[in-house]
């Protein structure tokens, strides 16, 4: 088990990266800067606190409280419009339905072109 102080620290380093401030998160969890900070400093984040970090700067959960991904390797399901938004070519849209899948020999997309008047590019992929 983590201790409170790893967590704390992950918290910290993961908003330093994402370039945001006490204050800017504070603000946007809905807590006072003080209260914040002292989260930050103790290590005693709310469990509830931890779960909007991990929504608000899009990493997993578990991964933020114990500092290991959470990989699986059997299946893994994924809700409509939850799966992760990945960029590839202009004009489509991609979401990744495995991204938490450990060891996968390929990448299951669902694409989505947005429908329009014009002719589709022909788009060819070296499968490298």
């Amino acid at each position: 088990m983590e201790t409170i102080n790893e967590i704390a620290a992950r918290i910290k380093e993961l908003r330093e990266v994402c370039d945001y401030t006490q204050e800017k998160l504070a603000q946007e969890l809905g807590l006072s800067v003080e209260q914040y900070a002292g989260y930050e400093q103790n290590g005693d984040f709310p469990i509830s606190v931890i779960y909007e970090i991990a929504n608000k700067f899009g990493v997993d959960f578990n991964e933020l409280v114990t500092g290991e991904p959470s990989r699986i390797d059997t299946f893994q399901v994924v809700r409509r419009g939850k799966g992760r938004s990945i960029s590839r070519f202009p004009g489509y849209r991609f979401k990744d339905l495995a991204f938490r899948y450990a060891d996968k020999v390929m990448q299951p997309l669902l694409v989505t072109l947005e429908p329009s008047d014009e002719p589709a590019k022909l788009v060819s992929h070296s499968g490298q």
